[in-house]
């Protein structure tokens, strides 16, 4: 009796192969399969990065055209590392009016970079409980120090700013809310 191998043409080392191939695949097959995986495991985060926080709310919208208009929102969109120190929408109001301006638009548009970069550390998320008097060590984007002092009002950001919220813990970093 001839070996079944060999009768369906087949060498022996050949129908070895095909069988390991055929086993090795079967896993794959089986784990592309979404429905068997729980809705959890499809997401590589469900955390928001600082940019959408900001875009998504309402209080930063003049925070936000700034960003929006020197593209500065893609970084803060992105994976990385960052503190944010997010003026809310009257003081970016009280910004222009002390400026003399009345909006963004009345602004050179080389210093809008400035203006935005000097709200952003990079390669940092900073917890309030990690300010100390004075500079903090890390430099903001536009390569400025940022100083914070304490007073009986609480934290302040530059000696004017008030953090009215701090340590939103986002997914790529920190960020604190400031009145000016």
């Amino acid at each position: 009796m001839k070996n079944n191998f060999l009768s369906l043409g087949l060498s022996k080392t050949r129908w070895f192969v095909a069988l390991a191939v055929s086993a090795m695949m079967l896993p794959a097959f089986y784990a592309c399969d979404a429905d068997k995986l729980a809705k959890d495991n499809l997401y590589t985060f469900t955390e928001q990065m600082i940019g959408q926080y900001l875009s998504d709310s309402s209080d930063f919208s003049e925070f936000t055209k700034l960003l929006d208009t020197t593209k500065v929102i893609g970084l803060l969109k992105s994976y990385g590392t960052y503190t944010c120190f997010a003026p809310t929408n009257q003081a970016m109001y009280d910004f222009y009016k002390l400026r003399g301006k009345k909006s963004l638009a009345d602004f050179p548009s080389d210093s809008l970079k400035i203006i935005a970069y000097d709200h952003i550390i990079n390669g940092s998320a900073l917890l309030h409980s990690q300010f100390v008097s004075g500079r903090l060590p890390n430099l903001s984007m536009s390569d400025r120090y940022i100083s914070i002092s304490y007073a009986n009002a609480g934290t302040f950001v530059d000696k004017t700013a008030l953090i009215t919220t701090k340590d939103i813990e986002l997914h790529n970093g920190i960020m604190h809310v400031v009145n000016a």
